[in-house]
Parts: structure tokens; sequence; C-alpha cells
């Protein structure tokens, strides 16, 4: 496979193997968050067909004891998302939610270990980095409507913690951030999101209201150096002085001490040690 061809046929993205291949923990998607499916439209339209009325239909049903997805579901949905239209994908998060697999599981044990298994394809020359740009694509989306009727059908409580979720300024992933996002979401947290965010732009959201915690995504080590600039800033900058900054994605995974030498509170493997910390660093300062 002619992977700087196939690459320089996007034009817009980047063809290093790095962004190609880093998905880490809080770090998953390897192409830009507006890139076209040409199929996109097909695809949200499955969704909100799909997805969405089976979500309005659980919410209206009494809750059942939480399971987990198989473990063939997570090749299943990578394949899925590989296939020409990705509606077995979407099908697969709607039947597998309709059984009884709650949101938080589905994205922490389902859409992150996928997104991770079409890492592993990458590395296997199984799929190329188009096809890779593409699934990752049809994964966001899906994840994008979870988080939607999170926040629709199960709204944060009044006097919830608030979450800031993001990556830092120029950084183009997003999987990684979303499904962090929505286990805060699902955790009963009020959220925004923040991708591609300047340092002087958080500092400006902790500074005007009561901001709990600032999660940064980091994908790229070109961000390491910048960090704990940032982090000296949110601190000075916010209302919260006990404000929680975690961190974490694929260039911290290999080396936590990283984001904890920037300033970070904490460096999580992924989002459900992410959403469990930040619990408990509450529960502490409380």
């Amino acid at each position: 496979m002619d992977v700087s061809r196939t690459a320089a046929a996007m034009r817009d993205r980047d063809s290093d193997a790095e962004s190609a291949r880093g998905f880490g923990a809080l770090g998953l998607d390897p192409c830009a968050p507006n890139r076209r499916d040409p199929g996109q439209d097909s695809l949200r339209a499955l969704v909100e067909s799909a997805v969405i009325p089976m979500l309005l239909q659980r919410c209206r049903q009494p809750e059942a004891p939480r399971r987990a997805p198989p473990p063939s579901a997570v090749d299943a949905l990578a394949r899925g998302a590989l296939a020409r239209d990705g509606a077995a994908a979407s099908a697969l998060v709607a039947s597998l939610y309709s059984e009884g697999v709650d949101v938080e599981s589905l994205l922490n044990d389902l859409i992150a270990p996928a997104a991770v298994r079409l890492g592993e394809y990458w590395h296997a020359d199984a799929a190329d980095f188009v096809e890779i740009a593409l699934a990752s694509q049809r994964l966001l989306a899906i994840t994008r409507a979870l988080g939607e009727q999170l926040e629709h059908l199960h709204p944060a409580p009044v006097g919830a913690p608030l979450a800031i979720v993001g990556s830092p300024a120029n950084e183009r992933h997003a999987m990684g951030a979303l499904i962090v996002a929505n286990s805060f979401r699902a955790a009963g947290w009020r959220v925004r999101e923040a991708p591609g965010a300047e340092a002087a732009e958080l500092a400006e959201a902790v500074r005007a209201e009561h901001v709990a915690l600032v999660g940064l995504s980091v994908c790229s080590e070109r961000a390491l150096a910048a960090l704990p600039q940032t982090v000296a800033l949110l601190r000075r900058a916010s209302r919260n002085r006990r404000l929680i900054v975690t961190m974490g994605g694929a260039a911290l995974s290999p080396n936590p001490a990283l984001g904890e030498g920037a300033g970070a509170d904490f460096v999580a493997r992924d989002a459900r040690d992410a959403v469990a910390r930040a619990k408990s660093c509450l529960s502490h300062s409380g």
C-alpha cells in the first residue's frame, strides 16, 4: 500500500504517520472533525432514524441492569465503520442499546476500543489512510448523536459541576475528546466542548464562571511544550481556586509524568478513568 500517495490524495490532510497512528487513551481520531464522507448525509439520516428513536424508546422504559457489549462487537463496529456506507455501524450501536447496553458503556467499551481497532488495521496495512479517516468520521457521527441525546433526554441537574473538555490549539483530532465529554455527560456533569481552543480562550472561560474541571486531549507531541504555560494561565485566571486540570491522549500515554510535570492534577488512562478520578478530586476538595 502506498501510504504517501493515499494521504496526498486527501490534499488537506497531513501525511505524517504519527497523525494517522495517534490513537491514544483520549486522542483517538486521525482526521479533522470537518472531513466530509460522501455518505455522511445518509449516515446521519440513519443515526437519526435508528439510534435516536431507540434512545427515546429506552428512555421511557424502566432502568434495566447495566450490561457491556460482547467482545466481538468491537471488531464488528470497526468493520462496519469501514464498510461502504457505514450503515452497519449505526445499526449495531442501536441494536446493542436496545438490548440494554447503556451510553456510558457504548462509549467506553465499544466506540473507544473500535477506534483503537482502526489504528490496528492501519498498522497491519489492512486499510489505507482514507479508509481509516472515513471510518473514524462515522464513529464520530455516532458519538455526537449519543452526546446530543444524553443532553436532551438526561440533562445535567441544576448545580452539577461544569467541565470544559477539548484539545490544545491546532490539534485536529476529535474522537477522543468527544468520548471524554460524553462520558462526563453520562455521569451527570454539565459539559462544554472546546476543540482546538487557544489557551487564552480557555482562560476566559474559567474566568467567566465557576468551572470544576478542564480536560485536554493531547494527541500531538508538538503540543507538549506549551502545556505548562497553559495550565499556569488557567490556574491564574480561574474563578474556582480548586480547578481540576486533567490531560490524556496519545502524546501522554507513554509517559504520564509529562502531563503531571506540566501541572495537571492527573493524567487519565481513558475516559472512564478521567470521570472516576475527577469525582474523587471533587470529593476531596469539597
